[in-house]
């Protein structure tokens, strides 16, 4: 971002659809409360803020190509054939150290 252009380059459109499903739950609680044109506001000022605050716009970056979660099941490197991995000493025990 330049002092020239305080927006930057356009949001991808990851980043614009996470942009609109962030405001619009943000904005969840209010629907059928606040006036439309108060939603209408809201919005729009959330909007603007997540795509040009430096730090928004960053936080949306990053959310926007995070990768999928990380296998968690706690298995065991294994090799390309699906066996486990000759070289792994890792395979079976208690996790301690072995032979020590």
């Amino acid at each position: 971002m330049t002092s020239d252009d305080p927006e930057g380059p356009p949001l991808s459109p990851e980043e614009e659809a996470l942009v609109r499903a962030t405001i619009e739950r943000g904005l969840e609680r209010y629907k059928g409360i606040a006036p439309p044109e108060v939603l209408k506001l809201m919005r729009e000022v959330g909007t603007d803020g997540l795509r040009t605050h430096p730090l928004t716009r960053a936080l949306v970056a990053r959310l926007a190509r995070k990768p999928a979660a990380p296998d968690r099941s706690g298995a065991l490197p294994e090799g390309k054939d699906g066996t486990a991995d000759p070289g792994d000493n890792r395979t079976g025990g208690t996790g301690g150290t072995e032979g020590a």
